[in-house]
């Protein structure tokens, strides 16, 4: 991460402590299905749509995101919350 002039062993260590404060989940065969139907549906990008998908998959209700609608809610389950916007 030369570019954003942060050193490996920090990013090593905020992944590290970042996966020990949530649960990561794998992405099943389903997941990726739906997450064309996502594509499709709203016109996010495929890796977005991957993790709207996998969120929806796992019960979440809000995904926090700078790079998505803010406000929008997909499925009637699921909205997107850009903490940079009020």
């Amino acid at each position: 991460m030369l570019k954003n002039k942060i050193d490996d062993l920090d990013i090593q260590e905020s992944s590290r402590e970042l996966t020990q404060a949530i649960e990561v989940v794998a992405l099943s065969k389903n997941t990726v299905t739906n997450s064309y139907l996502i594509r499709n549906r709203y016109r996010y990008s495929y890796w977005d749509s991957l993790i709207i998908a996998s969120a929806l998959e796992h019960g979440c209700t809000k995904l926090i995101s700078e790079d998505m609608q803010n406000h929008q809610f997909i499925e009637d389950r699921l909205s997107i919350s850009n903490p940079f916007v009020d």
